[in-house]
Formats: structure tokens, C-alpha cells, sequence
């Protein structure tokens, strides 16, 4: 288990959202922990709901997390970009739905941000 986890999972024993067996039931010591996350680890066992965790997250970091509503319903900034400039920006074709091409902007190679054009 890894640090942050770590410090997630206590912080959750501290709350009492959890119990210590817990813990050891959803990351047991010997048992592989790569590949799925502590929440879905805790919620797949039934011990937290989603929005419990996340509940409980916003707390442990001190910040809200980003709910549906605060997203836009519509992709924003449709056909505004010129090609000169998506050029410039590094932009790189990620997606093409029903002829409408998803550009990806390439500001950091591991999060590619998509958005139509």
C-alpha cells in the first residue's frame, strides 16, 4: 500500500467511516494493491459508498471535488481554434465521432486534454 493510501485509510479509521479490519480486508498486507483503487477496493467490499469516500476526501485535502453540474453540458470552444494554431500548440488528433474531430492538447503527455473542433 502505498503512502497516500496509507494516510486515506487512517484517516478514515480516525473518522470511523472504517475499521482497521477493514483496511486489512479491502489492502490485505501480501495481497497485490496495483490497479485498483482504495475506493473501489472499499466500495466493491460494501464498506463506504462512493460518495462517502469522496465525502470523506474533500475533508482529508480541504477541497470540493468536481461534481457533474460543475461541468458543461456541451463542449465549449467548438470550432474557434485555427489550424495555424493548433499546429503551434502541439495539438494531435485523438478521437473522430460522426465526422467531428477531438483534438488532444499535448501540455502534459500523460493527460491528454480533448474538446471538438
Amino acid at each position: 500500500m502505498n503512502n497516500l493510501n496509507e494516510q486515506i485509510a487512517s484517516y478514515l479509521v480516525e473518522k470511523g467511516l472504517i475499521h482497521k479490519e477493514d483496511v486489512e480486508k479491502a489492502l490485505p498486507p501480501n495481497g497485490p494493491t496495483e490497479g485498483i483503487s482504495l475506493e473501489e477496493r472499499l466500495t466493491h467490499l460494501g464498506l463506504l459508498t462512493e460518495e462517502k469516500y469522496r465525502s470523506a476526501l474533500e475533508q482529508f485535502f480541504g477541497v470540493p471535488f468536481a461534481a457533474p453540474e460543475d461541468f458543461p453540458r456541451e463542449a465549449v470552444l467548438v470550432n474557434t481554434f485555427s489550424i495555424h494554431f493548433m499546429r503551434e500548440s502541439k495539438f494531435i488528433p485523438a478521437r473522430l465521432n460522426d465526422y467531428v474531430q477531438s483534438p488532444g492538447l499535448l501540455h502534459d503527455r500523460r493527460y491528454p486534454v480533448g474538446f471538438q473542433v
